[in-house]
């Protein structure tokens, strides 16, 4: 580890390794014994850092400090408290015997219900090795009146049970088929979904200290609908309050859902490797990967980001269930999201880096930003199938029902008034002054998500057919599904 270290003082230098006899001499050469307290180590350095600071003694150079030392564990303990715990989850687990959950996930569930249980388990074992040693012995006593050489020879030896062998757990499905039996992308679902729960429970458990995932090729043994589902499940993590997500992916489906501004592009070159980001890198993902998903895509539907996404997805949904028969948005393969990236969106538009495709694009963004009518005439000018539109509204939020986004902030145990907006109005804006914090500031998260993402998923999947048409009476939303169903079945 480096540090910093005084290349003018010699009594301020190497401060952290010093004992604290080392440190009262130190002190009292300094003359800085008023300054501190010296059964304290910490106030000894920070009064002698003090002195020479101004004696103009305190020249800073770069050092190393030895971590495996005794004041140099004592620091790292204290960093490892305050980073953000990191979680790995690899693409290829090794298949071995030694690695039973890759075979069944559950079972490493069991050997973390009993590492947690541990010291319940212990006293336990000793009081069973207690008891069953008495046993022993009092059966070797009686066995000595009969033949004192045999007893003599004889003692108890108590052997500790292998209890992860001993408690068996399962998920079977409605087959009564266990998830061992199943194909390994639904294993690694299971396994994934329980590194997930299980990182989570370390994190509330260190009270509250950051998560960052590291996912290796989500992509791997899914189906295409699977993966879109695994990538909105790591968008939701990302988006709530002290979480990152890391991925890795081949895949041009995996990359083409995932926001342009959140994109890296690493190649390797001669020493190393080179991370490439930002605008310019786009179009080399895009070669590289291929932008299509697979061979069924007929229609692209370009849109700003991840939340507008789900919008269109919970609304379609809706219309579905109320028998509608529009294009599913979340599993058909004839429909791929594009994510604009919001900054980035100009750049698409006007270097049209879908056009070797000759796929048709349905554009739609948030009348929010103005300079988007630029992006929509020249989609426009491109002709049909092409086709691109801004929102009647400010932005999608403003076509939600104002009731069930109060009535959902109430689900969630916080108490507030009847919402109220107009159709140009920030509707996240009035949400947060809505919902104030206890400083009686306006809150930008709920439930450790923003704001954003819980309305364009939990509210808008909590609206039925009937509330999107009557919050949309000229009927733009029917009319944007009903253009992507067109273009997405077309022959």
């Amino acid at each position: 580890m480096r540090s910093r270290a005084t290349s003018n003082s010699a009594r301020a230098q190497w401060l952290l390794e010093k004992k604290n006899a080392d440190l009262k001499a130190l002190v009292k050469t300094a003359g800085a014994e008023e300054r501190c307290d010296k059964t304290n180590n910490a106030s000894m350095r920070a009064a002698l850092r003090a002195t020479a600071k101004d004696a103009g003694e305190l020249g800073l150079a770069v050092s190393e400090v030895s971590l495996a030392k005794e004041e140099g564990k004592t620091i790292l303990k204290q960093l490892r408290e305050q980073l953000p715990l990191f979680v790995l989850f690899r693409a290829d687990r090794p298949s071995t015997d030694q690695d039973a959950e890759v075979q069944d996930p559950m079972k490493i569930a069991v050997r973390a219900a009993l590492e947690e249980l541990a010291p319940q388990i212990d006293a336990l074992k000793q009081r069973v090795r207690e008891k069953s040693i008495e046993v022993a012995n009092r059966t070797l006593d009686k066995l000595h009146d009969f033949d004192p050489r045999l007893a003599d020879s004889l003692s108890p030896e108590f052997a500790d049970p292998k209890l992860d062998g001993a408690f068996k757990l399962s998920l079977v499905g409605d087959n009564d088929i266990a998830v061992n039996k199943r194909g390994s992308g639904v294993r690694r679902l299971v396994l994934f979904s329980f590194f997930r729960a299980e990182a989570e429970r370390l994190q509330a458990e260190s009270k509250g200290r950051g998560i960052i995932y590291a996912v290796e090729e989500p992509e791997t043994a899914q189906h295409p609908n699977f993966q879109r589902r695994v990538v909105n499940a790591l968008e939701d993590l990302a988006a709530q309050e002290g979480r990152q997500v890391l991925l890795t992916t081949h895949s041009p489906g995996v990359a083409g859902l995932l926001p342009t501004a959140a994109l890296r592009f690493v190649q390797a070159v001669d020493v190393g490797s080179l991370v490439r980001s930002g605008d310019e890198v786009v179009a080399d993902i895009a070669s590289t990967l291929g932008v299509i998903p697979d061979h069924r895509v007929r229609i692209f539907v370009c849109v700003e980001g991840p939340h507008d996404r789900a919008f269109l997805q919970a609304v379609c949904a809706a219309y579905r269930a109320a028998g509608e028969d529009f294009v599913c948005l979340e599993s058909d393969p004839a429909v791929a999201f594009v994510l604009l990236g919001g900054s980035t969106l100009t750049e698409w538009v006007k270097s049209n880096l879908l056009e070797h495709t000759n796929i048709p694009e349905f554009h739609l963004y948030d009348s929010d930003v103005s300079r988007y009518g630029e992006s929509v005439a020249q989609v426009q000018a491109r002709g049909a199938p092409h086709s691109a539109r801004m929102t009647a509204k400010l932005e999608m939020e403003n076509y939600l029902d104002p009731a069930v986004i109060t009535a959902t902030i109430q689900s969630a145990a916080e108490e507030v008034g009847l919402i109220a907006f107009g159709d140009q109005d920030d509707v996240e804006a009035i949400v947060a002054a809505a919902i104030p914090d206890q400083n009686g500031n306006p809150r930008k998260k709920l439930a450790k998500r923003s704001l954003k993402h819980w309305l364009n998923r939990d509210v808008a999947r909590a609206m039925t057919a009937e509330q999107w048409d009557a919050r949309d009476p000229a009927g733009e939303i029917r009319e944007w599904l009903s253009q992507i169903t067109e273009l997405a079945r077309a022959v």
